[in-house]
């Protein structure tokens, strides 16, 4: 489902718009406490609804601010290579989208450096939002 529509239906409002989306964001971070079994049944829901829209990428955009501590950093980086895995074997590329929090300080420790740290390139490529990268709270006086 795309804004309440299903994904055919979505893409006929998009081509009688003359609209392309080539990625889109998805809703991954409730899955995160979840199986593999789950993640891996949303993951294929995401894969099937970016090819109705001939999308060439998905992404993850955000987690919520109580998920947002180092164990929980960790734990996303892995998820992040799962996902990756399978958004890549179903010919598809994988974003990971920052926002300014991955930069917050944690006793000397961010999201941002295991982010990029624990997760495979060749599986998740890091969209870089400059705007967070330059306003976080890492650069803040």
């Amino acid at each position: 489902m795309f804004s309440g529509y299903k994904s055919a239906e979505f893409k006929q409002i998009l081509d009688d718009l003359d609209v392309t989306v080539s990625s889109g964001h998805y809703g991954f971070s409730p899955y995160l406490g979840k199986s593999d079994d789950e993640l891996k049944r949303f993951v294929d829901q995401c894969i099937q609804g970016a090819k109705a829209l001939n999308s060439k990428y998905t992404r993850w955009l955000w987690i919520a601010p109580e998920q947002r501590n180092i164990d929980t950093y960790k734990l996303m980086s892995s998820k992040l290579n799962t996902i990756g895995q399978q958004v890549t074997e179903a010919s598809l590329g994988f974003a990971y989208h920052n926002q300014g929090f991955e930069f917050d300080d944690h006793n000397g420790e961010n999201g941002f450096d295991i982010i990029i740290s624990e997760t495979d390139p060749s599986l998740v490529i890091l969209q870089m939002d400059m705007y967070w990268v330059m306003h976080s709270s890492k650069y803040k006086p």
